[in-house]
Formats: C-alpha cells, structure tokens, sequence
C-alpha cells in the first residue's frame, strides 16, 4: 500500500471514532438522570414494582430498611435492591420481603455493612429491568 492510502485511511478511521464518541455524547445526554433521589414515603414504580421505602434504621454494623412492596409477583424481589454506603455497593443480607405479591406489603429489608458515624451517606438502590431509582436514607 501507498503511504498517501494509508493516510487517507487513518484520517477515515479518526473521523469514525469522532463520529462514534459524538453519538455516544447525545445518547448519555438523553438518559435518565439519577442525580436527583426519589423521596422516602413516596409511591415510585421501579420497572414494575410499586415500592415505598417507609424508613431506614441504622446501627453500627446494620441498615435495615422498611419498604411497602407490591404490584408484581415475583418470588426473588429483594434481589432487585442494593445499598451504597460511603461508595462501597452491598446486597441484601436478610429480609422478609420474599416473596413480593401484586398486594402491597410492608417489609424490611437489612444489609450488613459497617456504618462509619453521622457523615456516612446511605443510599437505597433498587433496579428492574431498564429503570433505576435511588433513595438517599436518612443517617442514625
């Protein structure tokens, strides 16, 4: 191959890549945000899952959160839902909101985690299918 093919073909390819990433720019742009968290003890449908997060109770090495579940049956609910704590992401250690019915429950879901003072930021997540929401607990 000729010097000038070659060039002409990195030029094509570094204007893909600029083609590609600028895609990639408008896409994230119109994603859903999650910088602003639902509100404890309201109703927010999570795919669809109808869930209320009720309140939060923090000790030194547990969270344990009340939740209002229901308008799916689905056996393995509580797998839907994390916690972030101080940037580390935990999954649910006990509960009873096995199984979740289309009838809505209350709950409680805890998870094992190392609550470090007053500053430590607690976060709910619970994920189905495509939708995502986060609910920032209150701390102790």
């Amino acid at each position: 191959m000729q010097t000038r093919t070659l060039l002409l073909l990195s030029l094509g390819c570094g204007f893909a890549i600029l083609i590609a990433g600028a895609a990639l720019l408008l896409q994230l742009s119109g994603s859903d945000d999650l910088s602003t968290p639902a509100p404890v003890g309201s109703v927010v449908l999570v795919g669809d899952m109808a869930v209320t997060v009720v309140s939060a109770e923090t000790t030194t090495s547990s969270v344990a959160v009340e939740l209002q579940l229901g308008g799916v049956d689905d056996p393995d609910g509580s797998r839907s839902f994390g916690l972030i704590a101080s940037g580390m992401s935990y999954a649910p250690d006990g509960g009873d909101c096995d199984p979740v019915s289309v009838a809505t429950r209350t709950c409680t879901i805890t998870f094992d985690v190392e609550v470090g003072g007053d500053d430590a930021s607690l976060a709910l997540v619970a994920e189905r299918g495509e939708s995502r929401t986060r609910w920032v607990l209150p701390a102790g």
